[in-house]
């Protein structure tokens, strides 16, 4: 999903290994597999979803935002994903002083 906003912005998504350790909190994982179904049974759907919903008009925070409302409204990821994205959001802005 990172790809398509990174493009437009002009920049490219590389992978590394890890460089952190992090302490996971106590989760389901056969629930953690089935909210990630999707992803795996419709990965075009999602790129094109995304790509639909993404423009180097617009600022990085502002295309994830609109990305995560175009999977919300093609039923792809749960409306709860918004509430965490938003926050996420606020949180970098906070760190950086910088507003999408």
């Amino acid at each position: 999903m990172a790809q398509p906003i990174l493009w437009r912005a002009g920049y490219s998504l590389g992978f590394n290994r890890a460089t952190v350790v992090q302490d996971r909190n106590d989760h389901h994982y056969l629930s953690d597999f089935e909210s990630e179904i999707p992803c795996y049974l419709y990965p075009e759907k999602i790129m094109d979803v995304v790509e639909g919903a993404v423009s180097s008009q617009f600022s990085i925070e502002t295309n994830l935002i609109n990305a995560y409302e175009n999977l919300i409204r093609h039923h792809l990821i749960p409306k709860c994903e918004m509430d965490l994205l938003l926050a996420w959001v606020q949180d970098i802005q906070n760190l950086t002083g910088k507003k999408p």
